[in-house]
């Protein structure tokens, strides 16, 4: 069947119809991502709005980054208390060490 130039045909409507539809939600679904502000969500929250994405979505990979980046800096807070805490007793061990060799057992 042939169309005349200017004819829009029923299929080509109502694939245009289902992908203005798609492309509506794929824009919400992006302003929403824009307006998450993952980093400043409790983890409650951050938990709540991770379980509402599709797996393996843009918004599931957000969420996942954001509880790597948590952790990470969970780990960098607690290399950092144990560095403090391995130079208070490298500190301790060379000042009891002065302190041994400063004995002097006379006999």
């Amino acid at each position: 069947m042939a169309l005349e130039r200017g004819n829009v045909s029923n299929d080509d409507t109502k694939y245009r119809n289902v992908y203005g539809d798609i492309k509506a939600q794929h824009e919400a679904r992006e302003k929403a991502w824009q307006n998450a502000d993952l980093a400043a969500m409790s983890e409650k929250k951050l938990a709540e709005w991770h379980s509402l994405q599709e797996p393996n979505s843009r918004g599931a990979v957000l969420a996942e980054h954001e509880w790597q980046r948590r952790l990470t800096e969970r780990h960098i807070r607690a290399s950092r208390w144990l560095a403090v805490i391995g130079i208070v007793a490298s500190l301790a061990g060379v000042v009891l060490g002065w302190w041994l060799s400063s004995l002097r057992f006379h006999g």
